[in-house]
C-alpha cells in the first residue's frame, strides 16, 4: 500500500495533510505558561490604565492554576524573586517594545 494511505480498521483512507499554521510557540513548562499568561494579564490590565501589583499577579496567577484566589494556594508568582525578575523582564521587555512610552509593571 503507498505510504499516503494508513489503515482505519479494514478501510484505508488517504492522509490528511494539515495546513501549517501560525502558532505560538509551544510552552514547554508550567513556568512558560505562567509567564505568557501573566504578560498578556498585564497588558490587558495596562490597556486599561490600570498599573498591576505584586498582589494582582499573584491573584491572577492563582486563578490560572487553581481557579481559586485563596491565598494558600502558593505558586512561583508567590515567590518574590520569581516575580521580581519576571517583572524586570517584562520592563525591559516593554521598554524595547515602545521607547517613547516607558511603563513600570508592579
Amino acid at each position: 500500500m503507498p505510504p499516503e494511505f494508513e489503515f482505519l480498521g479494514e478501510e484505508a483512507s488517504p492522509r490528511q495533510e494539515q495546513p501549517a499554521l501560525e502558532e505560538e510557540p509551544r510552552l514547554d513548562s508550567y513556568a512558560e505558561v505562567l509567564t505568557r499568561h501573566l504578560s498578556h494579564y498585564a497588558q490587558l490590565m495596562m490597556s486599561k490604565g490600570i498599573i498591576p501589583t505584586d498582589e494582582m499577579f499573584q491573584s491572577e496567577a492563582r486563578r490560572l492554576l487553581f481557579d481559586s484566589e485563596d491565598q494558600w494556594n502558593q505558586t512561583m508568582a508567590d515567590n518574590p524573586e520569581w516575580l521580581a525578575q519576571f517583572q524586570e523582564e517584562q520592563n525591559s521587555r516593554t521598554f524595547l517594545e515602545s521607547p517613547q512610552e516607558t511603563r513600570k509593571i508592579g
